[in-house]
């Protein structure tokens, strides 16, 4: 052959990592860096009752606001409190990115122009509340999305139980408001967290969705991207809206101001709609949000994850996670009656009349009561009204497709109570 011909040659052998290998890698990496670190239980064995005391000595603490002296004390340190909480908010603001900002109005968390919202927490509503899709002045609470080990704990609860674990998890979304992002993504795991926000899910998701098997460091490495696609800071602003909202109008007047709140958790694979709500007595003064679009402001819980498949083995990496959202509701600031309203879900194959909830805290004489309905026909203020007729403890509905949801208030008496909603879908 003369010189133009050529001749095959063997390359040098390279070492090729496959995208899941190489995720594993970063995951191991990323595992080394958080695998010590040390998260305090700081509920562990202590009482409810206890736990709301170091919720409210953490924010003296922390943001040098003694909101009992406030709530107690006069219109000018109200407004003192008010305005040291603004500017904590506002604090958290200046660090967001342009990226950050976007996705803090898609979340809901500050307004269409991208200023920081401001909460009159000490306000009194107005004569009417306002119907869905955002009552008054109520502030917006992020959802969340738990594992199913975790949901599990929150589904099965009664009694103090009840009030026991919304205490802890308002404390530990607290804690998280001062953490590093290494800590951030450890916490969310201790508390069986994988995200805020359906976008942070949605990318743990997408995570484990490319692994053949799921450990820690992978679990940690897919809850990190999570907290990064959301925002760390991002993150951070919607906790502390959630906390500035729940402390004020319900821990500081809880035993005196009928107050009430709710945690509804979705265990269905259709988005928790929100069209109608009403209160007939007091005020609403925090609700669940979540919502890809600026222009639909209708309060959503999504729907949940589903369970993550190895397609090759069959086998289960990861059981889904189920999305839960806030209420809270109290007393008008000069009444002489309690909290009493309802809500309506839009309609969903799980629930062909829609899905209703009630409840009712009085000031002082009668129960506390929860009632829902998955065949009720009629309006949330119609609901609320029969709430007050039928409402109970404990509350059980099942739908014309079989689908099932239950409601438990952990006390029937006092002025202060705690519910958990627990929505499904046909076993």
């Amino acid at each position: 052959m003369g010189s133009g011909s050529s001749r095959k040659t063997t390359p040098p052998k390279t070492e090729l990592t496959s995208p899941s290998e190489h995720l594993k890698q970063k995951a191991e990496e990323f595992w080394n860096e958080i695998k010590d670190i040390e998260i305090p239980d700081v509920t562990k064995g202590k009482t409810a009752d206890e736990v709301i005391e170091d919720i409210i000595n953490h924010e003296k603490e922390y943001s040098g606001i003694d909101w009992k002296k406030a709530a107690e004390g006069s219109n000018e340190e109200k407004e003192e409190a008010l305005k040291k909480a603004h500017e904590r908010l506002q604090k958290i603001r200046e660090t967001l990115s342009e990226e950050d900002v976007n996705m803090a109005k898609t979340m809901n968390l500050l307004d269409d122009d991208g200023n920081v919202k401001t909460y009159d927490l000490f306000a009194t509503a107005d004569a009417e509340t306002p119907l869905a899709p955002i009552p008054g002045d109520a502030a917006p609470y992020v959802v969340w999305g738990w594992t199913m080990k975790q949901t599990k704990e929150y589904q099965d609860a009664k009694g103090d139980r009840i009030k026991s674990l919304i205490c802890n998890l308002i404390r530990n979304f607290q804690v998280m408001q001062n953490d590093s992002t290494r800590y951030l993504v450890k916490t969310f795991m201790e508390a069986g967290l994988w995200g805020l926000g359906f976008y942070g899910l949605r990318a743990v998701w997408r995570i484990i969705a490319t692994l053949s098997e799921l450990s820690e460091a992978t679990e940690a490495y897919a809850v990190l991207s999570g907290v990064l696609e959301v925002g760390v800071n991002v993150i951070k602003l919607g906790i502390t809206v959630v906390i500035l909202a729940i402390l004020v109008p319900l821990f500081i007047y809880m035993t005196k101001n009928a107050a009430g709140i709710m945690v509804i958790i979705n265990d269905t694979n259709e988005d928790m709609r929100l069209v109608d709500v009403h209160a007939t007595h007091g005020k609403i003064v925090g609700i669940f949000k979540e919502s890809a679009q600026l222009d639909n402001p209708q309060p959503i819980i999504p729907k949940k994850l589903p369970p993550i498949v190895n397609p090759k083995t069959k086998k289960v990496l990861a059981e889904g996670s189920i999305q839960a959202g806030f209420f809270a509701a109290r007393k008008r600031d000069a009444a002489l009656i309690g909290s009493q309203g309802g809500l309506k879900f839009d309609v969903t194959s799980s629930y062909p009349k829609g899905l209703f909830v009630g409840w009712e805290v009085p000031l002082s004489q009668g129960d506390n009561r929860v009632l829902v309905s998955a065949d009720f026909s009629g309006s949330a203020s119609e609901f609320s009204d029969k709430t007050n007729d039928d409402g109970s403890q404990e509350s059980t509905s099942t739908s014309s497709a079989q689908a099932k949801v239950t409601a438990r208030v952990n006390s029937g008496s006092g002025s202060e109570a705690y519910y958990i909603v627990n929505v499904t879908e046909k076993s």
